[in-house]
């Protein structure tokens, strides 16, 4: 069955000025022979000015033939009607006949348009029409991008030309096709929460949370719950979310969902933690979030400050706003909410002076187009410095967030000790996140003040000696980048101390061990953190010197092959667990090319 796209504007467009009126005209003889030309029918009001435009257009479209043009005329008179309309429908409805105009079509396309459209395009929206403005003119240009009220997750979407018409017309339309069935009292808040209590079987009081377009949120401390209002298109949504919630399962991504679906009813749920509205966050926290969703493999198309909020134990940004703006990962719509994400963080200080931030990211939906953000900002080239922004998400997973990640996911290890623990920035991560740290660190120099509470106790120089004497031992014992440092200046020197490090490890373990060192696998590899200034083949002994890009120092590591740390960790009784590696997944799926680093997860026998 052919789709009825319903093309209302400007009734008469003698009022406008000269050139508005050629603009106008040239967009509706252009609609009306691309709509014929794509096999859609036409339905308008059947009178002039825009209706009468696209009616003579699609008349010269090489594929028209009669009967695609119809015109729903207010009156009983058919002699009214332009002379390009094909039916002549006479409803003697007068206003009442944009009802009809709404109802009969699929989608809508506004030109322009005064009281008139207006009253088509809300009656449209509350039937779940398609609604499209082509222009900037008008009620139509006045709510482009913008949705008219709570009931509808979507908006009317916006049109530069004919051509753009068809595009969303070809990848929305789709979504369209259920028949309105009515308007439904809303639910309640109490009637929400019985909901979820019955379908979730809950017996304890569930705390409301909150309340959006999309549905209602409560927690019983334990979970979170979101129950979505009634709709039509609930099973759409089911289909959509149901694919990723099992596609979280297998990744690192900080909120995993569940779903359950039954008669209509749909509700997620994911674990509760403390959170805070949203507040400034510095660069990384930005590509930090933006690279969680990069490595699950999803995108939230709607990213904006109200979205947002802060995890307070982890102090980081995320999104808990789960629902029909959560998609499976296209490049097209990444970029997208990279752009948005962006445009937030430069905002982020100004939110105060911005009446309707959807001005700012709304053009960034579908281009890289920051003029709107350097007016207001009253800067240039924000282009480059977006394009410096995006090119640090998702392509690299420093050992630091992935050692931080390790330990949430295994909360069995609540004590560790941190041979090597650097400034104490991971500790901190760690400390963060509900572990108790105890570290050890050659000088006291290398520890910044900024961290030293972090750690539970911390050593220097010779305390470890004593510090092992008292058999104190940990769930877990953290060595990174300290077995392919530049320990001696001999090799039979430097094996020693590994054998020496290596007994103060299995010491101090009850049963675990996570090691990291600098990737042997991979020397040519770009990184975020260090320029390697050598390169050698991947099954040999070598030195290689790097750059560290967060002291400018150039610092020398040995990179030994895979064979060396095997036959080490046998020696110590050392049951390899698992092996990982940081990675760049834009160009491997197996995050093994461009990797800096190997972590070995060992047990004792």
């Amino acid at each position: 069955m052919r789709k009825i796209i319903a093309t209302i504007g400007y009734a008469s467009l003698e009022r406008l000025e000269e050139k508005d009126k050629q603009i106008i005209q040239d967009l509706a003889l252009d609609l009306g022979k691309k709509l014929i030309q794509e096999g859609y029918v036409i339905v308008n009001g059947g009178l002039g000015g825009v209706m009468e435009a696209v009616s003579l257009g699609a008349r010269r479209a090489d594929n028209y033939t009669d009967g695609k043009i119809l015109g729903l005329i207010p009156n009983y008179d058919k002699s009214i009607a332009n002379p390009y309309i094909d039916r002549v429908l006479p409803l003697g409805l007068d206003v009442a006949r944009n009802v009809c105009v709404a109802s009969v079509c699929d989608a809508m396309v506004v030109i322009g348009g005064e009281s008139g459209s207006l009253s088509e395009m809300a009656l449209a929206w509350q039937l779940g029409k398609l609604i499209i403005a082509l222009s900037n003119y008008g009620y139509g240009g006045e709510f482009k991008n913008r949705t008219l009220d709570s009931r509808r997750k979507d908006k009317i979407y916006f049109a530069n030309n004919a051509n753009e018409v068809i595009e969303i017309l070809r990848e929305k339309l789709p979504l369209y096709q259920k028949a309105f069935l009515g308007i439904k009292k809303d639910m309640t808040k109490q009637e929400a929460r019985d909901i979820i209590k019955t379908h979730c079987d809950i017996e304890v009081e569930l705390e409301f949370l909150g309340q959006g377009s999309e549905g209602f949120v409560f927690t019983d401390k334990k979970k979170v719950y979101k129950l979505f209002k009634h709709s039509p298109y609930i099973s759409r949504l089911y289909f959509q979310l149901e694919p990723l919630s099992k596609q979280l399962k297998d990744t690192r991504f900080s909120l995993p969902f569940e779903i359950y679906y039954n008669n209509d009813i749909l509700i997620i749920s994911y674990e509760y933690f403390e959170t805070k509205p949203f507040k400034p966050m510095p660069y990384t926290a930005y590509i930090e979030l933006l690279s969680d969703f990069y490595y699950a493999g999803i995108v939230c198309c709607d990213i904006q400050p109200k979205n947002l909020l802060i995890d307070v134990q982890n102090d980081r940004l995320v999104i808990c706003d789960i629902g029909w703006d959560f998609v499976s990962y296209s490049d097209t719509f990444f970029k997208s909410m990279c752009r948005r994400a962006f445009a937030i963080y430069k905002l982020q200080n100004h939110l105060c002076e911005i009446d309707n931030i959807k001005e700012f990211l709304s053009p960034l939906n579908t281009q890289e187009d920051f003029s709107a953000l350097e007016k207001f900002l009253q800067c240039e080239n924000l282009l480059s410095e977006y394009q410096r922004f995006f090119s640090k998400i998702g392509a690299f997973r420093i050992h630091k967030t992935l050692i931080r990640d390790f330990y949430r996911e295994n909360p069995q290890y609540k004590s560790i000790f941190d041979y090597g623990a650097g400034s104490g920035e991971i500790a901190y991560s760690l400390n963060k996140i509900g572990k108790s740290v105890v570290g050890y660190e050659i000088s006291k120099d290398i520890i910044k003040d900024k961290y030293h509470r972090t750690f539970e106790k911390i050593l220097i120089g010779k305390e470890l000696e004593k510090f092992i004497q008292t058999k104190e031992q940990f769930d877990s014992i953290l060595c990174s980048l300290v077995l392919c440092h530049h320990l001696a200046n001999t090799q039979e020197e430097a094996l020693k101390i590994i054998d020496s490090i290596m007994n103060n490890l299995v010491c101090l373990s009850k049963k675990h061990i996570f090691i990291v060192i600098c990737n042997p696998l991979f020397y040519n590899a770009k990184s975020n953190i260090q320029e390697r200034k050598s390169s050698d083949f991947y099954d040999t002994q070598h030195t290689i010197t790097k750059t560290m890009f967060s002291t400018k120092r150039d610092r020398l590591d040995f990179h030994r092959p895979l064979g060396f740390y095997e036959n080490l960790f046998k020696r110590f009784n050392l049951k390899i667990e698992n092996i990982f590696q940081s990675g760049d997944t834009s160009t491997s799926p197996y995050r093994i090319y461009n990797s800096d680093f190997m972590f070995f997860s060992l047990i004792k026998e």
